[in-house]
């Protein structure tokens, strides 16, 4: 909602949604944490298949309150702006204290808490530990960002004649076979072009575009002759597997194909600026 407000500037549409949802729902994620840590209280992981305390699940929480509280001071309503920012600044130290691991140098993907105590840690990679740097709860250059997103593309890469990135390691949903260093799980169409996102992210030059650039020709290329995209391939073969056409494989790829232009465009004005500017410096010293 904060974004669409950004782009369309409806004060009186905004006004309606924050009275009839966005107090509601930010109060309620004020509210459903732990006393003592500040953390989320338990839920799903976004694959649907696990409770507990996850990162993906606290990083969309700090930035959902972080646009609550932006939304709340747009329309003048300071206190519970402030109300819903000190929940999640306390929330982002909380994740930063309990949801990294020091053995790894990465987030961890969720942890069990218990009677005030956390009882277990999972350090499986997941890839959805991108939503970290995706959702602006960290920087993408943030040193912990960054060993976090290179463990996991060692260890979500697809190693077979399909390629790709699996979704976790381990992933045998849909899997002909059992995982394996080199077959952590199917490759995903969504999991392939987050890394895209990151590689675009990242990029300080145009040649460091080049891995999204792959990406996306890799998604083009699985799609079927109708441009259908699939939830994910066969590791093996690259069969169509599961829900085939999926609306968050085809968004996935219009957003990384707008991210992917909007930097190359941007790179491409800057060097064009410099290239200009060498030319009139060189000019300037031949006429000297």
């Amino acid at each position: 909602l904060y974004r669409h407000f950004q782009i369309m500037r409806d004060f009186e549409f905004l006004q309606e949604m924050y009275e009839c949802y966005v107090k509601r729902s930010a109060q309620f994620l004020c509210d459903f944490r732990e006393e003592t840590t500040g953390l989320p209280l338990q839920s799903y992981d976004p694959w649907e298949e696990h409770r507990g305390v996850f990162t993906y699940t606290t990083a969309c929480v700090i930035a959902g309150l972080h646009a609550a509280g932006d939304i709340a001071h747009i329309l003048g309503h300071y206190k519970h702006s402030e109300r819903y920012q000190t929940a999640a600044d306390e929330m982002r130290q909380a994740l930063l204290f309990h949801l990294f691991d020091e053995t790894t140098h990465s987030f961890l993907k969720g942890i069990k808490r218990r009677g005030g105590a956390t009882i277990e840690r999972d350090a499986t990679p997941d890839v959805s530990l991108s939503v970290l740097w995706t959702l602006g709860v960290l920087p993408v250059d943030e040193p912990r960002v960054v060993a976090t997103m290179e463990r996991l593309q060692k260890e979500l890469a697809v190693r077979t004649a399909v390629g790709g990135y699996a979704r976790y390691r381990g992933d045998r949903y849909h899997l002909n076979g059992t995982p394996s260093a080199d077959v952590p799980g199917n490759p995903w169409i969504i999991t392939t072009l987050w890394f895209a996102q990151w590689a675009i992210a990242r990029a300080k030059t145009l040649a460091d575009l080049e891995p999204a650039r792959e990406a996306l020709e890799w998604t083009r290329k699985w799609a079927s002759p109708a441009g259908i995209l699939p939830e994910q391939l066969d590791a093996q073969t690259g069969r169509h597997l599961s829900v085939a056409p999926l609306v968050w494989s085809h968004a996935a790829y219009v957003e990384t194909m707008l991210k992917y232009l909007e930097k190359e465009r941007t790179m491409k004005n800057a060097k064009d600026t410099e290239d200009t500017k060498d030319a009139k410096d060189t000019k300037d010293t031949k006429e000297i």
